[in-house]
């Protein structure tokens, strides 16, 4: 997720540290950073310490502390970070692209969080058990290969080439008295009179050929 990481690299890492944020906090100049990284420089800095204040590491500009008869290692923890920075640490926080990778397909699109068990090469999806069943029974996917989701070594999805006739249909066959690529429904409605028509598995070099020509 390459949105996920920009708004990582460049809106939740904390410029002390340059890791992303543990424990953030806010300063009322609405930079913030991590609380245990704030307090080290604060501690640095006797003149705010003095002055009941937490300083700002970017723009120095200091924030008032609302106890500060409490010790300097209490200031930073009544700190709160924005809701802005809350809400990005939530959606974006690391981890939780592969957590959502995990995460069933299907039940995803339902708002549902059920653990996904397998992966399909060819649909690049993931399912739960119960999803499975119901892809394994479909005919224009049952005779997809499926490995258990936790084998990341066989998750490298095909390259999919869409019937530019039928858009939602997958190329799955050769014609090879027309010599062309050519969906299921291809098959049934315009080349049913033909004699020889074989899987694209079968014709990989012939059809990958034709098929680059294509595109």
């Amino acid at each position: 997720m390459a949105t996920a990481k920009k708004l990582t690299d460049n809106h939740l890492t904390c410029v002390i540290c340059t890791e992303v944020f543990t424990d953030p906090a806010t300063l009322q100049c609405n930079h913030t950073f991590c609380k245990s990284c704030l307090l080290k420089y604060t501690k640095t800095q006797p003149e705010a310490v003095q002055a009941k204040s937490i300083p700002c590491p970017s723009c120095r500009q200091l924030t008032k502390v609302t106890t500060p008869d409490s010790p300097v290692e209490e200031w930073v923890s009544h700190l709160k970070p924005s809701h802005v920075i809350q809400g990005l640490m939530d959606d974006f926080k690391p981890g939780a692209e592969a957590a959502d990778a995990n995460v069933c397909s299907v039940c995803k699109t339902q708002g549902k969080t059920t653990p996904a068990t397998s992966w399909c090469s060819v649909c690049d999806e993931v399912f739960c058990d119960g999803c499975l069943k119901m892809h394994n029974i479909m005919p224009m996917s049952r005779d997809h290969d499926v490995v258990d989701v936790s084998d990341a070594t066989k998750r490298k999805p095909r390259h999919r080439f869409m019937c530019k006739t039928h858009k939602d249909k997958q190329i799955e066959l050769f014609c090879k008295d027309c010599r062309i690529a050519i969906c299921h429904t291809c098959c049934s409605i315009e080349h049913r009179k033909c004699d020889d028509v074989d899987t694209l598995d079968n014709m990989t070099p012939l059809v990958r050929e034709h098929l680059s020509n294509q595109n």
